[in-house]
């Protein structure tokens, strides 16, 4: 069982600290099991699609996700190609919960991208935290790629209209993720 809890931190920059501080080293390199991660993908019974160049997206209307190849993914400065690959399949599958099968959670039409009504901002947004959730559970680093620049600015609207926003799609998110874990 997945427990979120939000906390409230004083964060000080390190070069304003007085002493002899020395900096955490992060233990860096393939810290996650592509098997681990593909025997729960396969768990969680949503069918998946794989095509060469027809875009990821989820389609509630006949449940399934489509993926580009792991090969159409490349490595960036910022991204290893594989991890942006589990990082979008990820947002996939936490948009595949909210099938009325599943949590009921999606009201709008999300073959429509980049629509900038709140109720598709909240669903990214969802999506978005699923997909670090889950990238947590499989020692996965979230990295920051060109779609969320779109969504940014859509989501910065919602949130403007109901500042509750953040935390109702943290609790969906969770709710997605206890979902696949729930049933594996």
């Amino acid at each position: 069982m997945l427990v979120l809890f939000v906390y409230n931190y004083r964060v000080y920059n390190v070069k304003f600290v007085e002493g002899d501080y020395k900096l955490p080293v992060f233990k860096t390199g393939k810290q996650y099991s592509i098997k681990l991660i593909d025997d729960f993908v396969k768990a969680t019974k949503v069918e998946l699609k794989h095509t060469e160049n027809n875009g990821c997206f989820y389609r509630p209307s006949e449940d399934f996700i489509n993926m580009e190849y792991k090969t159409n993914f490349r490595d960036t400065p910022e991204s290893n190609a594989t991890v942006h690959y589990y990082s979008t399949l990820f947002h996939e599958l936490t948009h595949s919960t909210g099938h009325e099968s599943r949590t009921n959670r999606i009201k709008t039409n999300l073959n429509k991208f980049g629509s900038h009504s709140k109720e598709y901002a909240f669903e990214e947004l969802v999506a978005e935290i699923g997909s670090i959730l889950l990238g947590h559970q499989f020692n996965i680093e979230k990295t920051v790629r060109d779609n969320h620049s779109k969504y940014l600015n859509s989501w910065i609207k919602a949130l403007k209209q109901d500042y509750t926003l953040i935390a109702t799609a943290f609790a969906q998110a969770q709710k997605a993720v206890e979902y696949f874990v729930s049933t594996k």
